[in-house]
Formats: C-alpha cells, structure tokens, sequence
C-alpha cells in the first residue's frame, strides 16, 4: 500500500483486499508505515512544504477503508498487546548487531 496513493496501486474495496492478499500471502500481521513527508509537496528546489490537508484526508479515507477488513492498531497499542502475551513474535534480532555494522560500515 502507498500513501498518497500511486496511479500505479490503488487501493479499492472491490478489488484491494483480494490484491493485498495475492502479493502478501494473506498475513496474520502487517505493518504499514506513515511517514510524516507523505503529507506533504515538494516545491521546485526538492523541499517538503505544507499546502493544504488533500493527503491527510486522503490517508484518513484510506484507513477508513482499511478497518473494514482488518484491525488497525497504533504502535503503542502493538507493544502493550506483547507485554500482555496476546501478540507474540517468532524471532528477535538483537540491535548490537546494527549497531555493530553501522559502527564499521563508517570505518571503511
């Protein structure tokens, strides 16, 4: 899924989630990531301004879209529901190790 949405993938109630199930294998779990750039332009020079809430409404809709077929949850409520044992992960990865390769990647 893209916001704002791409000419390339639209996301439509008829089609979208049928789509999304085609291309993820029908996921337990999936994360979608908002960046805050996303609702905004870019003007001639390649800078990010605000012109008017057209992508945060477009976002509000898509979202809107989406509770009709899954269950949306903020990040906060994520962790707390792991706290909780009621989502649990199959595998973590310590961050030393990232650390550790962006710490040498600056080396070389």
């Amino acid at each position: 899924l893209t916001h704002p949405e791409s000419p390339y993938f639209q996301f439509h109630p008829w089609w979208g989630k049928l789509l999304f199930d085609v291309f993820s294998g029908s996921p337990t779990l999936s994360v979608f990531l908002l960046h805050s750039w996303s609702l905004l332009y870019w003007d001639e020079q390649g800078h990010a301004a605000y012109r008017d809430n057209q992508r945060l409404e477009g976002y509000r809709k898509l979202l809107a879209r989406l509770v009709k077929d899954y269950d949306v949850i903020t990040t906060a409520e994520f962790l707390d529901l792991h706290a909780q044992g009621k989502i649990t992960t199959t595998h973590t990865v310590d961050l030393a190790h990232a650390e550790l390769k962006l710490l040498q990647g600056k080396r070389a």
